[in-house]
C-alpha cells in the first residue's frame, strides 16, 4: 500500500455559519473556525484570456480564504501559462498532468518554509510570480 501525501493549504471561514463543502467532497467548516484544503481543490485556474479564474473553492464557497497572509498573497496571484507538451509517443516517464495553479501554490510553499527552516529573514526577497 503507497503512502500519499495530500498537500493543503489552511483556510479560514471568518462567518457565523457552517459553509457546507459537500460539492467538493469535503466536510462543513464550523463557524469561526479553520479548515485544511488541498491544493488541487484550492489552487486557482488561468482563463484562456491569462486572466485569474476561480478554484474549485471559490466556486462554491467564496468566504473562504487562506489563513496566513503569504498564502493569501501566492492564492490571489494569477497561475503561469501551461507549458505545451509534446505529443509524440515516447517510452521515457513523464511527469502526471497538474494545473498551473497548483505548482505555483507549491513552489511559494516551500520557499516560505525554506526561509522558515533557515531563521535569517529575507526582507527583501519578493514571492511574487513574474508575469
Amino acid at each position: 500500500m503507497a503512502n500519499f501525501k495530500i498537500e493543503t493549504m489552511t483556510f479560514h471561514n471568518p462567518t457565523d455559519h457552517m459553509i457546507k463543502l459537500d460539492a467538493i467532497g469535503l466536510d462543513p467548516v464550523p463557524p469561526k473556525s479553520d479548515a485544511e484544503i488541498p491544493l488541487t481543490l484550492a489552487a486557482p485556474t488561468r482563463k484562456d484570456n491569462g486572466t485569474r479564474g476561480k478554484s474549485a473553492l471559490e466556486q462554491v464557497a467564496p468566504q473562504l480564504h487562506p489563513k496566513n497572509s503569504k498564502d493569501h498573497d501566492a492564492w490571489k496571484q494569477t497561475p503561469e501559462p501551461v507549458v505545451p507538451k509534446s505529443k509524440i509517443v515516447a517510452v521515457t516517464a513523464r511527469p502526471a498532468n497538474e494545473a498551473p495553479g497548483v505548482k505555483t501554490l507549491r513552489d511559494l510553499k516551500a520557499l516560505a518554509e525554506a526561509e522558515k527552516s533557515s531563521g535569517s529573514p529575507q526582507d527583501n526577497v519578493s514571492t511574487t510570480a513574474t508575469k
